[in-house]
């Protein structure tokens, strides 16, 4: 019985960190669309995208 509900337990962890990772995974994105967004936005589309997505990449990973 106790093997059964540690293994259930050890499953039910598996998902909930799987089910985290793609949450993270998916906000971030969002997070760095929308960052990409005011930022053109601010910059009233002088600098290239590419340059901006780039510079937010290396700031998320320094600050990450």
């Amino acid at each position: 019985m106790e093997k059964a509900r540690s293994t259930m337990m050890e499953k039910a962890q598996a998902e909930i960190d799987k089910k985290k990772e793609q949450l993270i995974k998916d906000a971030e994105s969002e997070i760095k669309e929308l960052m990409t967004k005011i930022i053109l936005e601010i910059v009233e589309n002088k600098v290239p995208e590419n340059v901006i997505n780039d510079s937010i990449k290396s700031s998320w990973k320094n600050y990450a």
